[in-house]
């Protein structure tokens, strides 16, 4: 034994260094082998331990013994077929609860490579999602468009979402009664098998003022406080808000498209939505929806969008290209009803056209029923101030419209029909064209209208604005051989301003005003400014010269007014035949200084209601809060339609309006009036007794 252990521990020490270093590489490729697999095998055992219906019972036994969530009965594992009933969950403010839950994994899958779900279904769930203390991380720019694959077909053969109900934070709610669905998932495509939401609702929170007063008696209006919210705005806010249009269109820069690529491409055949409302803040019903989609790559296809609302039926279909300005074609068609906003517009068609890229979009749009008119334009949507072209046409247009023929029985509709048009303004051969920019373009408009106590008027406008202002140059109204003749601008930034000048060609104002004939020719300048409720005219030349009625007429004013009661009178001279009126002065809160003289010695040239002399002089002076009036009038053989007076003088010294200092003398002769015949009428006031005579 002692010679055999000396020459075994010999033959262990003769080892060389080599093969020691490949017994040391082999024992490392074993472990780098055998250890994943052992790992794997242990994950797969737990995994498969955890999954199996022992095992997904435990692990839902400990998660209610610590709290985490609740529920009352589970059958099943994950990985077969697993129900679960009223399950509740709840992590800080956010609160989940599901009535049933199931799902149903397919078995005849495995084998062909597919990962298949039978059923996934979803009963009365309950979520409610409380506010987030994490900040959205800004988007990161994707370097190229994300693509997504899925590794293995997926499959989704039934899903069932019914009676879910899911609540923000913001108080903002959205539920159905029923979504039933199917999905296929394969390399990079999803399909949507035809897809059914019944009774979708969502409910928009009212505004905070609608909230701090509903429901309680309070002498606070909800507008005031959403006014006082409004009001309290970031200072930045408030300054952005100030700036005009024209500034915003400066600081614009014109539009760059990303291109756009969809990680996967959709297939939803059709998907329909029934009974559709919006509540709370706004409210809207929709009855029925159709959707039709389908997207690959970069471009995107809505084979059909059918909506049905009690106000008009909708139907459109697209084609769109998310690449380089993106080239779309649409059709938009459009029934309305407006049972309650516009009846007139019942059964009224729309159709809109869209075509090119948005760099240079064309428009079509068509209107036929109640209102027949057709609009064409062209935009480069892209642009700061959005240079487009747009013409709009209408053979005639009728205000206010014409009742439809279902809201008017077939007996009486020729006869309300003839009646409507009678009373009604019509427009014939509407033509108007814009061409330009928002910040600078040009206006073509011609019509022909006519109505109630309007003869038929031609009116053409040639003029050049931007979003400020308008300026004509010029405008004309011709009828007949009257024709009036206008330039000026209109600016509606705050003050609105109206600046024009307005010339009279042998204009006849009987076209307007019965058994006035007249020729009338002359100048008219008129500015015109309001802001808010306050408004001042101005009319530095009024000059107006002709025939009236057969007799000469000249009409000379200058004056200025305003919404103060403050009114100054340069000129005021007014002539017909044996009629003579003048006045100037100025009434202000100040002061009041104004003479008039009265010499209107043949009433019946002015109107055939009219006949008799009045002359006389008025004289107003003082102030607005201590004025004086003196009257001094006389008239013969004054009538007005069926009333008239033999004769009248009229002297009166009316001073103050607190306590006026009176002095009126009135006589009027043989009054025929309302039918009552009187020979005399004295009226006598002095200081504050009042004496009557009639005889």
């Amino acid at each position: 034994m002692s010679q055999v252990e000396p020459a075994a521990s010999d033959k262990r020490r003769m080892l060389s260094p080599k093969y020691r270093a490949w017994l040391l590489f082999w024992s490392l490729v074993r472990l780098v082998i055998v250890l994943p697999i052992w790992l794997f095998g242990i994950v797969a055992l737990i995994v498969g331990v955890a999954l199996s219906p022992w095992g997904t019972g435990v692990l839902l036994s400990q998660g209610e013994q610590r709290d985490f969530f609740s529920y009352t009965h589970h059958e099943g594992g994950l990985l077969d077929h697993f129900q679960l009933e009223d399950f509740q969950l709840q992590l800080g403010e956010t609160r989940i609860t599901v009535d049933e839950f199931e799902l149903q994994w397919a078995d005849d899958c495995v084998l062909s490579g597919r990962l298949c779900i039978d059923t996934l279904r979803v009963v009365g769930a309950d979520i409610q999602l409380g506010p987030s203390s994490e900040q959205a991380p800004p988007p990161e720019e994707e370097e190229s468009p994300l693509t997504i694959r899925f590794p293995f077909p997926i499959e989704l053969r039934s899903l069932l979402l019914d009676d879910v109900n899911l609540r923000l934070a913001d108080g903002t709610e959205v539920a159905w009664r029923s979504l039933s669905s199917a999905a296929t998932a394969e390399g990079n495509t999803v399909r949507l098998s035809p897809t059914h939401l019944e009774q979708p609702r969502v409910y928009l929170p009212p505004s905070p003022g609608v909230l701090l007063t509903q429901g309680i008696e309070t002498p606070l209006y909800a507008e005031a406080i959403d006014a006082a919210i409004l009001l309290n705005q970031p200072p930045q806010e408030a300054v952005a808000s100030v700036e005009s249009p024209e500034q915003q269109l400066e600081e614009r820069e014109r539009l760059e498209l990303p291109e756009i690529t969809l990680p996967v491409d959709i297939q939803i055949p059709e998907f329909t939505l029934n009974d559709f409302r919006l509540e709370g803040a706004t409210e809207y019903r929709v009855e029925r929806l159709r959707l039709g989609l389908l997207t690959e790559g970069d471009n995107v296809e809505v084979t059909e969008l059918s909506v049905v609302t009690p106000d008009a039926e909708a139907e459109l279909t697209a084609n769109a290209t998310l690449t380089g300005n993106y080239p779309l074609e649409a059709r938009l068609g459009v029934e309305l009803f407006l049972p309650e906003i516009y009846p007139e517009l019942s059964g009224e068609a729309l159709t809109l056209t869209l075509s090119g890229p948005l760099d240079a979009l064309e428009a079509q749009l068509d209107a036929s029923g109640a209102v027949n008119a057709s609009l064409r334009g062209q935009v480069d949507a892209l642009a700061p101030t959005l240079p487009f072209q747009l013409q709009l046409q209408s053979d005639q247009v009728q205000w206010p419209l014409p009742v439809s023929a279902d809201e008017s029985s077939n007996e009486s509709v020729d006869d309300s029909t003839e009646e409507e048009t009678a009373q009604a303004y019509i427009v014939d051969d509407l033509d108007l064209q814009v061409t330009g920019s928002l910040s600078d373009y040009s206006a073509q408009l011609a019509l022909a209208v006519e109505g109630p106590s309007l003869p038929r008027t031609q009116i053409n406008v040639t003029g050049e604005g931007d979003l400020e202002q308008f300026s004509w140059q010029p405008l004309t109204l011709a009828v007949d051989e009257s024709s009036l003749r206008s330039e000026g601008n209109i600016s509606w930034v705050a003050p609105l301003q109206v600046n024009t000048t307005i010339r009279l060609d042998q204009f006849n104002p009987a076209h307007f005003v019965d058994q006035l004939e007249g020729n009338l020719n002359g100048d008219i300048e008129l500015t015109l400014r309001q802001q808010e409720d306050q408004w001042a005219v101005s009319v530095p030349n009024l000059a107006i010269d002709g025939e009236l009625r057969d007799y000469p007429l000249t009409l000379q004013a200058a004056f200025d007014a305003n919404s103060n009661l403050e009114l100054e009178i340069d000129e005021l001279l007014f002539t017909q035949g044996e009629n003579r009126l003048t006045a100037e002065g100025q009434i202000s809160e100040q002061a009041m200084s104004l003479n008039a003289d009265i010499a209107l010695r043949q009433l019946q040239t002015l109107s055939p209601d009219l006949a008799g002399t009045i002359v006389g002089t008025l004289e107003a002076s003082g102030s607005f809060n201590q004025p004086q009036l003196l009257a001094n009038l006389q008239g013969d053989g004054v009538r007005f339609g069926q009333n008239r007076i033999e004769r009248l003088v009229l002297d009166a010294d009316v001073q103050g309006i607190d306590d006026p200092s009176l002095d009126v003398q009135l006589a009027l002769q043989n009054v025929n009036a309302g039918g009552q015949a009187l020979a005399n009428i004295e009226a006598n006031l002095a200081g504050r007794s009042l004496s009557i005579s009639l005889n």
